[in-house]
């Protein structure tokens, strides 16, 4: 019988999903972590138990070690007999609301974290991420990993009525791919749930007893697999008949036993085997089975269907606060701290790397897809928002030392102020700098040279009116003091003394220098008497010698002079009613139409140098139908200011939320007429989506559970584009995206939803049951997000489309610098602090280059970092451009996965279109 061929092989995986914080908040569940973990130690002492895969995430060490940090050792026992699977994420990933970077962190820390503790799991497992985005497999071709094995966001034609494919990311490679289907990694927990647990049974006397009824619990758990199994046989050609059946369900705890049962199947159904294993072993059978990969066919896309799982595409929008903290940490971290730390480094400091580590991992640790996505009770989205304000703490106190340490190594006299280059390449960089001085005026200087700068804003500190002025507010039009603090910085003691001043400035301005390379130079301030040249005007419009901007009855119009084409109506607001909840945007049954109504709007503008700035305070009410009666009691004030330099629009917007159930997004009007396809960058690639969605011609009579709609995420980018111009959006922390109206050619970026529920039931764009919490109507009114919050937005129109990406990225980065003054400490997080008489080995010249690498030009920066294993410095590059690019430099010498691991010794570098690489780099 032995010898006998099996029909189907059918891989039984115990595991647990474990959701960090929901609806419960992090504290609560590593309760019921050390509960299980301590069954999981206790069990393996007495017998030998099958593999525990503990959701793909090797952060459940960390947690319980925190607890029991005596029992490393044991934890590390279990890891390398594969009596517990961990690893390779550190938490499970969001992929559509982080950067791809922060991807890459979450599988490099979890990999060498559960690798040191003895095997990390070599499958990129995403059981419950709400859906995939397109250029993820690359980033899993570039590790060591065998392949993914994903739910969420598939669809019958995207997976070509196959579980396993061959999934082509944006730069052509290729990842091998297996899809959980229809229920996911819960699939096979039923049929042990209805023995193991009385709520599950209708049996109430049900006793899971595998030692002594191993054959009763076998041929239940037969019968229930083939109601399963008649759902994936279908599908199972592509897999030569293997099926992988995840036994586990949310926060389910190991249970022994399975040896029994599952040598139990074998002998009760000789027609099929039965495979006790885990999903790294799974996935390695398929992948060296030769007709599986003869056979395999290649799909290519984002998974983001809700046919079978609800994907939840509009839960970007969702929690904007959360996602705009997570993008300030993700761009400081990686694009300030770590490239300025191997500066230090490198002048002779210390690489901090241990403060990097513990930051990287308190940020990842919130990009979990409850967490990020905001769908949570409002205790649990606060610990979130703690969280990463504690990780900006650590990431901005950490710069801030090394900026005053360089500085007070190379002397810096008071008013000097410290420019950065964080990245290796000479170019022209554009410097928004908040300078602070006891007088309105000054000048700045290089060396002997006078510098050209535009003023853009002034804050006017009354000592002893102890009140703030903000100059771009129009006197003539309306009287208004600002009593908010002049940064967000930690108010200290120490430097009480220091200034007796009765008035002071802190003046924003806008500094256009050329930097030679990685590294900083020198600059100084001198004050004078007199005014700024900042002065409020009322006139309705703004101009250079590229775009003329006004308003003309409530209407902003574009004159683009480059290219001769007028846009009316290039950018507006509007406002929706969200009968939604925290997972997906809704319109109300019978309300679809936005409901804003602008009851007023003030102008002036501000001139001097290159900078030209618009403001706009606008006033809208509410008109609703009978239903809604209560919004037209309501008003909410907006504060625009559109600044307009060289070719770039920059579009700053505060308000203070006073409606609940909203939804505002910010239009423009990109008289790109007809588009078929929008673009966005995503995970080091710019993706391209089809601006209607068939699917939308099928979801209902198909019974999706969630509704296709037209609706995408970004990272910094969206634009769209005809044979002769590219209109582009920059984003900072607002990741949604839907291009709409006439002729598609208005793109609508989502500002913030406001909600009043963790879940709702019966949507207008998802039928049935509440997600999230179903049992009944959990409020969260904090999700309402009834409070002040800026956004930043960005436009430009150009026939350089290569050019968009480069712009975005560092149109959504703070400058580097460092201002030496004694009339506000408050300004960065830990300037108020004397420093320690640690000293840099040698004393600095002001101005010094570390690095230049020729043609980066039309490259991406992601990373530039000390490596893991300290020894050397990490680039990562990626392509975003239509073109190979090659990469030749002798700093360059090794290419590596994305965990590090050497793939080849080279000096040069062949970049595909949208291909990222990991460099050594030596200097």
């Amino acid at each position: 019988m032995e010898n006998i061929k099996k029909k189907k092989k059918i891989y039984i995986v115990p595991h647990t999903h474990w959701d960090k914080e929901w609806y419960f908040i992090k504290d609560v569940s590593d309760i019921y972590l050390i509960d299980n973990m301590k069954y999981i130690i206790e069990k393996s002492k007495t017998q030998d138990s099958a593999p525990f895969c503990w959701d793909g995430q090797s952060s459940i060490i960390d947690d319980y070690l925190k607890f029991y940090p005596e029992e490393k050792n044991t934890i590390k026992q279990l890891i390398t007999d594969r009596k517990l699977i961990v690893g390779p994420w550190y938490t499970q990933p969001d992929t559509f609301n982080t950067l791809g970077e922060s991807i890459v962190r979450n599988l490099l820390i979890g990999t060498k974290i559960s690798e040191e503790f003895g095997h990390s799991m070599q499958v990129a497992y995403l059981p419950d991420s709400f859906g995939t985005n397109s250029n993820f497999g690359q980033i899993i071709n570039k590790s060591k990993n065998l392949g993914v094995i994903n739910w969420r966001g598939a669809e019958d034609n995207f997976i070509q009525n196959s579980l396993f494919n061959l999934w082509e990311a944006e730069d052509g490679s290729i990842v091998p791919l297996y899809n959980l289907f229809r229920h996911g990694y819960f699939t096979g927990v039923g049929g042990l749930l209805q023995q193991y647990d009385k709520n599950w049974s209708k049996n109430r006397n049900v006793n899971w007893d595998p030692k002594n009824n191993a054959v009763d619990h076998a041929q239940f758990y037969i019968d229930f697999l083939q109601k399963e199994l008649e759902i994936l046989i279908p599908l199972a050609k592509s897999t030569n008949n293997r099926f992988l059946i995840p036994v586990g369900s949310d926060q389910m705890p190991m249970v022994e036993g399975w040896e029994n049962v599952v040598k139990a199947m074998n002998e009760i159904d000789p027609n099929n085997q039965y495979i006790l294993s885990d999903f790294e072993n799974f996935m390695f059978d398929l992948i060296n089975d030769k007709e599986v990969m003869k056979n395999a066919k290649k799909i290519k896309g984002q998974f983001r269907y809700g046919k079978y799982a609800r994907a939840h595409k509009t839960i970007s929008s969702s929690r904007y606060d959360i996602k705009q903290l997570s993008r300030k940490a993700e761009n400081m971290l990686y694009k300030e701290l770590e490239p300025i730390s191997l500066i230090y480094k490198k002048m002779g400091g210390n690489y901090p790397h241990q403060v990097i580590l513990e930051a990287t991992k308190m940020l990842i640790s919130c990009h979990a897809h409850d967490s990020l996505g905001g769908c949570n009770t409002d205790e649990t989205n606060r610990a979130i928002i703690a969280r990463l304000e504690s990780a900006i703490g650590l990431i901005e106190g950490q710069i801030t030392l090394i900026k005053k340490r360089i500085s007070e190594s190379i002397n810096m006299n008071n008013n000097e102020i410290l420019l950065f280059n964080l990245e290796p390449q000479e170019r022209d960089m554009d410097f928004i700098l908040k300078l602070n001085t006891k007088k309105e005026a000054f000048e700045l200087y290089e060396d002997t040279v006078q510098m050209k700068f535009s003023y853009l804003n002034q804050l006017c500190f009354d000592n002893d009116n102890f009140k703030i002025i903000d100059s771009s507010l129009n006197k003539e039009i309306k009287q208004k003091t600002q009593t908010e603090s002049i940064s967000n910085g930690d108010i200290n003691g120490t430097n009480i003394f220091l200034n007796t001043q009765k008035v002071r400035y802190q003046t924003e301005i806008q500094l256009k220098t050329h930097m030679s390379g990685f590294g900083y130079k020198v600059i100084t301030l001198i004050e004078k008497d007199g005014k700024n040249c900042l002065q409020n005007v009322i006139q309705n419009k703004i101009e250079n010698n590229f775009f003329e901007l006004k308003i003309e009855n409530n209407n902003i119009i574009l004159n683009d002079k480059i290219h001769n084409r007028i846009h009316t109506n290039i950018f507006s607001l509007e406002a929706h009613i969200d009968a939604g909840d925290t997972y997906d945007y809704s319109p109300p049954q019978n309300l679809q139409t936005s409901i804003q109504k602008l009851k007023k709007i003030e102008y002036w503008t501000q001139t001097n140098n290159d900078s030209n700035i618009l403001n706009l305070n606008y006033l809208f009410g509410f008109k609703t139908n009978d239903n809604y009666k209560e919004y037209e009691l309501l008003e909410q004030q907006i504060n625009v200011q559109i600044i307009l330099i060289d070719k770039i629009f920059d579009i700053r917007i505060s308000l203070e939320n006073q409606v609940k159930n909203i939804r505002w997004r910010a239009l423009f009007n990109t008289e790109i007429i007809n588009p078929d396809v929008s673009y966005a960058d995503q995970s080091f690639a710019i993706t391209k989506r089809p601006i209607h969605d068939q699917s939308m011609m099928i979801y209902e009579t198909q019974k999706w559970v969630d509704m296709p709609i037209e609706i995408e995420s970004t990272e910094s980018l969206v634009y769209l584009k005809n044979q002769e111009l590219a209109f582009g959006v920059f984003t900072n922390g607002t990741n949604e995206y839907q291009i709409i109206g006439e002729n598609d050619k208005f793109l609508a970026i989502t500002l913030f939803r406001g909600v009043s529920f963790i879940g709702n039931r019966n949507l207008l764009y998802r039928k049935g049951r509440a997600s999230g919490i179903d049992d009944y109507p959990h409020p969260t009114p904090e999700s309402n997000l009834l409070k002040k919050m800026n956004f930043r937005l960005g436009f430009s129109i150009t026939n350089q489309i290569d050019d968009l990406n480069k712009i975005s990225k560092s149109f959504v980065l703070d400058s580097v610098y460092y201002q030496r003054q004694f009339v506000n400490s408050f300004q960065w997080k830990g300037d108020t602090f004397v420093l320690s008489k640690n000293q840099l080995p040698k004393k600095p010249s002001k101005e010094q280059w570390f690095l230049k690498i020729k043609k980066l030009d039309n490259l991406i920066i992601t990373a530039l970092k000390e490596s893991w294993d300290q020894k050397s410095a990490i680039i990562r590059i990626y392509n975003p451009t239509k073109n190979e690019i090659i990469l030749e430099d002798n700093c360059l010498i090794e290419e590596l996965d994305i965990t590090e691991n050497l793939i080849q010794k080279s000096n040069k570098h062949t970049f595909k279109p949208n291909e990222f690489k990991t460099l050594k780099l030596v200097f």
